[in-house]
C-alpha cells in the first residue's frame, strides 16, 4: 500500500514538474484563411518556419453530415509559405463558396501533412480557431449570410511535441500500470 501511494506521488510530482517547466510543442508554422473579396473566393495559406519541409499536406472537411471534401494543398518547403484559392466545385472546398452554402462555421477543418518524420495534425473552423472568435474565412458572417469582405487570420498552429513530453509520458505510463496492479493485488 505504502508503495502504491510513493509511486502515485511520484507520478503527481513529475506531472506538475512538467506543467511548471513549460514543457511545450515546438511551434513550425501556422495556417492562415482569409476571403478575398475581389476574387469573391476562400483561400489558406501554409507557413513553414522550421527547417524542414512540409510534404504530403491534405486539408479534409466536413459538416458533419452529407457536405465534405478533400483537397491535396502539396507541400511547402522549409521557410516558405504556399497560398492557394479554393477550386473545386460542390464541396467544401467551392469556389466562390458564400454563394452556394448557408453557413460554413460548422465545417470542420482538418489538415495533415509530414514533418521531419512526424505526422502533423491540426483542426479548425470558421467559429473554432486559433483567433478565439469568429474568423468569416468562407465569405459568410456569423449567422451564415453572405458577407463579402476581405479578410485573413491565423485559424491554427502547426506544432511538434518536444522530446521532454515523450518521455514524461513514457516514465509516468509504467509507474500509472504499477501502481494499478498492486492496488488490484
Amino acid at each position: 500500500m505504502k508503495l502504491s501511494k510513493r509511486i502515485f506521488n511520484t507520478v503527481l510530482t513529475i506531472g506538475l514538474l512538467s506543467l511548471s517547466s513549460g514543457a511545450s510543442a515546438s511551434f513550425i508554422g501556422d495556417i492562415i484563411a482569409g476571403y478575398d473579396y475581389s476574387q469573391e473566393n476562400s483561400y489558406f495559406t501554409v507557413q513553414n518556419t522550421s527547417g524542414f519541409d512540409l510534404t504530403n499536406i491534405v486539408f479534409t472537411a466536413s459538416d458533419g453530415a452529407s457536405f465534405s471534401g478533400t483537397w491535396h494543398f502539396g507541400n511547402v518547403l522549409a521557410g516558405g509559405s504556399s497560398t492557394q484559392y479554393f477550386a473545386d466545385t460542390g464541396n467544401a472546398f467551392q469556389v466562390d463558396f458564400d454563394d452556394s452554402y448557408s453557413g460554413g462555421g460548422d465545417i470542420k477543418y482538418l489538415l495533415t501533412a509530414s514533418w521531419d518524420g512526424h505526422t502533423l495534425y491540426s483542426s479548425f473552423s470558421a467559429n473554432d480557431n486559433y483567433t478565439g472568435g469568429f474568423l468569416g474565412f468562407l465569405g459568410n458572417d456569423i449567422y451564415g449570410a453572405e458577407y463579402d469582405v476581405s479578410l485573413s487570420g491565423v485559424a491554427a498552429v502547426l506544432a511538434v511535441p518536444e522530446a521532454e513530453q515523450y518521455a514524461l509520458l513514457l516514465l509516468g505510463l509504467p509507474m500509472i500500470a504499477v501502481a494499478a496492479k498492486r492496488k488490484s493485488a
